[in-house]
């Protein structure tokens, strides 16, 4: 039984939870009554490794632990000191906000709730209707969305090609067998949570009023995609994501919405069929990205330019002004235009020198906008970070380090800007213009970094781990 003593059989069971008979309960030990509270609220979680902190560590050591398939030798020990526990973190493929493996791989890994509907638009013919939320917690983005579908799912197919999401939430036992077979057919394996409709998956009118300054990205007629943010908001508070993510996440609409005006839009998006037929991105060999277009094309030296490329191959441009203006940036930044020969093969040497000088820059930036959301995650105490937790790391350390870090990538990232910027007087690209004028196309960050590094001396606060404010910095 689920712990609300629902059976299987039940369309509300929860298989999540598990329900703790009293007396069961009486006949445990401290330690192993610690373990199953854990376990009956997370079933569908498995703890790798066992710890002991501090009294309950053996010998001189503040900490040891032990790792599962040990657990029947160790479990007398582990109980036989018991100080109070709790959940602190949930970690799953959709929501890793930290570790070597976001360093390594610039992808997104997108969580993606769903919902479904139908009505019948004949006697015979009747259309889909789906709600959808896109996450990606680690550059703080949610995507809600709603659009009707015809029964092969060609919309939805299309939705699940490009993000590939590793992780998605679904109401148990509510969409229909063929979404079901799209969702098996058109992703990689992702992790899949079952909510229940009702108590997990979240109520239209309920999320409404508790998101009510995003509504314009819903729409008229939101009320599937409004369920599905409720499931998403839901899922974030079970994996303690939820007083942070939501607070610094920037709400988008979702593209293929049928209240996002597509039609309005510079750019076509490509169905499921052409995606893997031209191999955009995956190969029809293996499914990885050798050969494909995008292996081709990808020069990126940092993150953030990789994940543009993806969008631009995924949403190639076709309205003729748009492709002009991107074609004549490209060759500002190679060929200055209306100059005599000798010269322009003179002044072309200068802007290939810089743009190299520019590129060098570029690929020892860090992810910004992946480390300014852990920076904006870092400053809400919860989950992990809440007061309570205590880390056997110098956790407030690292924290430092990393924002210390964002405020050398904004200063590269801000001065090698200006310095590319001296090309300007021999193009004329308005979308050069535009990007390289601070002000305009990129904010002029300058001042803020001034005043950083005049309160305190970035290299010693990263290698103590405290910053000492210069005197007069702070009145106080």
């Amino acid at each position: 039984m689920d712990a609300k003593r629902r059976h299987p059989g039940n369309v509300d069971y929860d298989p999540k939870t598990l329900h703790l008979p009293p007396e069961f309960v009486k006949s445990l030990t401290g330690g192993q009554r610690q373990w199953w509270e854990f376990k009956s609220k997370h079933m569908d979680k498995m703890g790798k490794f066992y710890e002991l902190f501090e009294m309950d560590a053996h010998g001189e050591q503040p900490h040891c632990g032990f790792p599962g398939k040990n657990f029947s030798m160790n479990v007398e020990k582990l109980a036989r000191k018991v100080v109070k526990r709790e959940v602190c973190a949930v970690i799953t493929k959709g929501t890793l906000t930290e570790g070597e493996f976001l360093s390594a791989n610039p992808d997104a890994s997108y969580l993606m709730t769903l919902t479904e509907s139908s009505q019948g638009l004949t006697n015979q013919i009747f259309e889909r209707i789906f709600g959808v939320c896109v996450v990606d917690v680690t550059t703080d983005r949610i995507i809600p969305g709603r659009f009707g579908d015809e029964a092969e799912c060609s919309s939805l197919c299309c939705l699940l090609s490009e993000p590939r999401p590793v992780e998605i939430l679904k109401p148990a036992k509510m969409l229909s067998s063929e979404t079901e077979r799209v969702l098996v057919r058109h992703t990689r394996n992702p992790l899949v949570n079952k909510l229940a409709p009702l108590s997990e998956f979240g109520d239209a009118e309920k999320t409404f009023r508790e998101v009510k300054t995003i509504s314009k990205h819903i729409g008229e007629n939101g009320s599937l995609a409004l369920s599905a943010l409720g499931g998403t908001l839901n899922y974030l508070k079970q994996v303690f994501l939820d007083e942070t993510f939501p607070r610094f996440a920037k709400f988008e609409s979702l593209l293929c919405s049928d209240f996002c005006e597509v039609a309005k839009k510079p750019y076509m998006i490509l169905d499921a069929a052409a995606l893997e037929n031209l191999e955009i991105f995956e190969n029809r060999r293996n499914g990885d990205s050798s050969g494909t277009l995008y292996a081709q094309l990808n020069h990126c030296v940092t993150p953030l330019g990789k994940r543009l490329l993806k969008t631009w191959l995924a949403r190639p441009l076709y309205h003729l002004e748009s492709i002009i203006d991107r074609l004549d940036a490209v060759a500002g930044l190679q060929t200055p235009v209306k100059k005599s020969e000798p010269l322009m093969l003179e002044l072309n040497g200068v802007n290939q020198a810089k743009m190299l000088e520019f590129r060098k820059v570029l690929s020892r930036l860090p992810d910004l906008k992946w480390l300014l959301a852990r920076i904006f995650s870092a400053s809400e105490a919860n989950g992990r970070n809440a007061n309570k937790v205590v880390l056997h790391e110098d956790a407030a350390k690292k924290q430092l380090q990393e924002f210390i870090s964002a405020l050398h990538g904004c200063k590269f990232t801000a001065l090698s800007c200006s310095s590319l910027a001296v090309i300007l007087e021999n193009v004329e690209s308005g979308q050069l213009h535009h990007l390289l004028t601070p002000g305009k196309g990129r904010p002029d960050i300058l001042p803020i970094l001034k005043h950083f590094k005049s309160a305190f001396d970035w290299v010693e606060a990263n290698n103590s781990g405290r910053i000492v404010p210069h005197e007069g910095v702070d009145m106080e």
